[in-house]
């Protein structure tokens, strides 16, 4: 899990949780899970993003990485995903 800070020193945050593992029936990673646990008892919205990867021995590479830090980095613009993001869906 990862937080983001606005630029220019601002407090607004997003969150991303990168799981190599899923939640079936949650369709997310137990991280990202997790992370939204701990966030809900601050009751402020936070935006987030869950990416999955690295399934059945599939390698993460830098790229997944890139493309999960410009994802989260457009949560903080209000562009929030609407389901969990598939990192190696193409590879």
């Amino acid at each position: 899990s990862a937080g983001v800070g606005k630029e220019g020193g601002g407090s607004d945050m997003t969150s991303a949780g990168v799981d190599r593992s899923v939640s079936y029936g949650w369709n997310c990673g137990p991280v990202y899970q997790d992370t939204l646990g701990a966030l809900y008892r601050t009751k402020t919205h936070i935006p987030s993003a869950s990416f999955i990867g690295g399934l059945a021995g599939s390698d993460l590479t830098g790229g997944h990485f890139a493309r999960a830090i410009e994802t989260t980095a457009k949560l903080l613009k209000g562009e929030e995903p609407s389901e969990t993001i598939w990192l190696n869906e193409k590879d």
